[in-house]
């Protein structure tokens, strides 16, 4: 049977995730070891953002292991990979599609309109798809540039 490309970008990110407490990267970002996000050395997080009917952003924990979708596989279009530059912020924007956004390595802050920030860090998931109302804010955290996979759904 094969393998969906989602079951396959998880098990890679789960690669990353596992590694002990610092990471060295040898490719064109190295910039020496990158700490890790105590609590994340062992296992990867996976979250949705999402519009709620008040027409905020909400952040909540899934686990993917139970979400049917994320299980089976869902169909998607291509794979982007971007570096986030230390000190970037965007200021409030919807998603401008379904999406999941992959943290490879640094961390990014999601602002969201009742004033919570959230971090995530190396190996975290999101499946961004606030696509309609005031959005999030994003920030690129750290001393390192923040390197994401994005993979916009079909």
């Amino acid at each position: 049977m094969r393998e969906s490309l989602m079951g396959r970008m998880i098990q890679r990110v789960r690669g990353f995730a596992s590694r002990e407490y610092t990471t060295r990267r040898t490719d064109a970002f190295s910039r020496g070891p990158v700490p890790r996000i105590p609590g994340k050395e062992s296992s990867m997080g996976t979250w949705r953002l999402y519009t709620g009917a008040d027409g905020q952003s909400h952040v909540e924990k899934i686990d993917w292991r139970t979400t049917g979708d994320w299980t089976k596989g869902m169909r998607t279009t291509d794979i982007k990979f971007s570096e986030w530059p230390v000190g970037k912020f965007m200021d409030w924007h919807p998603a401008p599609r379904r999406q999941f956004v992959i943290i490879l390595s640094g961390q990014l802050e999601i602002g969201l309109g009742d004033g919570t920030k959230h971090v995530f860090g190396p190996g975290d998931a999101r499946l961004v798809e606030d696509t309609t109302g005031r959005g999030h804010t994003t920030r690129q955290l750290g001393n390192e540039p923040c390197v994401t996979a994005t993979v916009p759904l079909a």
